[in-house]
């Protein structure tokens, strides 16, 4: 569920804020504070893959606009997961590697594991899970009533003679488990290394093969160390493929189709992965590779139209889903996330008119869901809001802005996001 901007300690509520009115990007902070829209598909989505009782496997694609909200969805799925006692890996396409190397591509899904225990990542990850894995398995043996320690050194030495690939990586994952319970930090990120492969050389083939070994092997680590199945969160998949070629394209679907037969639905251990991707990669680009697409059909649902009327429970339970199926759009929608903005902005400023600024979010809602706005405008909402609370807070001169007024301030925030993103991608 949700946190309140009460739950948060006061950084984690500026640094939210200061995000949301500069780029109105996607962070796990913004992620636990503005579920506004997606609650429900949240809910049902939990239940059916993430509860005790859930799947926990399967592929899923969610499609949607840039700013649409496809980003903040996938960190509101990390924390419904992470709190349903899973491990998840958060990835961009790009920077993991997936379909460039399966090798590295699984290297990175397990450099980016995160638990409950350390949700807001870190550098040294695999160290983190490890040790948290040890934790939780001193804490069952002290309530079963046993003596922990020979329990955690048998649990140890079992781990070293798992059938996991590639070969030396069941050795350093015992040797890891032993240099935690032992707190022998040094000998911990020396075996957590020794399990990521670090520095290792591979031929073209070896990396295929190796790689494909390893990605099979990474939901089974994670139900050896006690948690739940493991859920990988893939982004910006078309960014892998945008002006990158057919061959670059076709080894990128290629590895998909790994990731769901091998990986998602794996014999041995299956997990559940999320990709998504821009509105107009389904069905274009998935249509340049059959087997892949029989895979990802929902047979007379594949289009928003086909799914117009359909219930949430029915909607988790397909492969596809678009953004705007959990966020909508419309005047209610606007109005309910323009509250939990200025929910938030109170937080940060104490100073806030609460009656001035809800008049001001049913102008900015009438503004956002007009059918005059010929684009998917949530990130902009969020930041014209923002921009505009700000301004009236520092000026001392809370007001209720005009209708045109809302318009020119989505346009300024339209222009401004798009320099952001500009100079972020250029890295200047």
């Amino acid at each position: 569920m949700p946190v309140e901007p009460t739950d948060l300690d006061p950084l984690a509520l500026r640094q939210a804020w200061s995000q949301l009115r500069t780029s109105g990007q996607a962070s796990p902070n913004i992620a636990r504070l503005l579920q506004v829209g997606v609650g429900q598909f949240l809910d049902a989505f939990s239940e059916e893959y993430l509860g005790s009782a859930g799947l926990g496997q399967g592929m899923k694609i969610v499609l949607g606009a840039n700013g649409e909200g496809k980003t903040h969805l996938l960190y509101c799925l990390r924390e419904r997961a992470l709190l349903a006692g899973h491990a998840v890996s958060y990835v961009e396409a790009t920077s993991s590697g997936l379909g460039e190397s399966q090798f590295s591509f699984a290297q990175q899904v397990l450099r980016r594991i995160e638990t409950s225990e350390f949700m807001d990542g870190g550098d040294a990850r695999i160290p983190a899970l490890i040790r948290a894995a040890v934790a939780r398995k001193r804490k069952a043996a002290e309530a079963a009533g046993l003596d922990p320690q020979p329990v955690l050194n048998a649990w140890a030495r079992g781990l070293k003679n798992k059938d996991l690939y590639p070969h030396g990586l069941s050795e350093a994952l015992g040797s890891a488990v032993t240099a935690a319970i032992d707190e022998d930090d040094d000998a911990l990120r020396t075996h957590a290394s020794e399990m990521a492969f670090e520095g290792v050389r591979l031929t073209k083939a070896q990396a295929e093969q190796g790689g494909a070994q390893f990605l099979g092997s990474l939901p089974i680590v994670v139900r050896l160390l006690g948690f739940q199945s493991l859920v990988i969160l893939v982004d910006e998949a078309e960014l892998a493929v945008e002006k990158q070629g057919k061959q670059r394209r076709e080894r990128f679907l290629k590895a998909l189709r790994f990731l769901n037969d091998h990986v998602a639905n794996g014999d041995r251990s299956p997990c559940l992965i999320v990709t998504c991707c821009s509105s107009d990669f389904w069905p274009d680009q998935f249509l340049h590779y059959e087997a892949l697409y029989q895979r990802l059909d929902d047979p007379g649902r594949n289009t928003p139209e086909d799914r117009r009327g359909l219930k949430t429970r029915t909607l988790v339970k397909l492969t596809k889903l678009w953004v705007h199926e959990t966020f909508r759009g419309d005047l209610q929608d606007y109005s309910a996330l323009g509250a939990a903005i200025v929910a938030l902005a109170a937080r940060v400023h104490r100073d806030v008119d609460r009656d001035v600024q809800a008049k001001n979010i049913e102008v900015f809602a009438r503004a956002a869901s007009s059918r005059g706005l010929l684009r998917p405008v949530k990130r902009y909402f969020i930041k014209a809001l923002c921009v505009e609370l700000e301004a009236q807070i520092d000026n001392e001169s809370q007001h209720v802005v005009a209708d045109q007024e809302a318009f020119k301030a989505l346009d300024a925030a339209i222009q401004s996001i798009q320099e952001h993103d500009e100079t972020t991608d250029t890295g200047a």
